[in-house]
């Protein structure tokens, strides 16, 4: 596995999933705009906070975030479809 990249905390981004990601950067920009994605970005709130928490590895606040995230029905497709695109 590639090494991750950013922080040495363990990131959960590898440079094999930042690859992914710029590959699949229009079907991001879907997923995003989807209503799935609309509906995530609701449940995120201050999307600058998450920015934020996810620059830092703020571990608590993003914890706060995914529970918020995926106790949603919406949260779990868009976390399966990202799961998919990521490979």
């Amino acid at each position: 596995m590639a090494q991750a990249r950013g922080n040495d905390r363990g990131d959960l981004l590898t440079e094999d999933r930042a690859r992914a990601l710029q590959a699949n950067a229009g079907s991001l920009q879907k997923l995003a705009e989807s209503p799935d994605g609309k509906k995530v970005r609701e449940l995120l709130g201050d999307e600058q906070k998450a920015a934020k928490a996810l620059e830092t590895g703020n571990a608590a606040e993003l914890r706060q975030i995914m529970e918020r995230v995926l106790s949603t029905e919406e949260g779990r497709r868009l976390a399966g479809r990202l799961k998919d695109l990521l490979g």
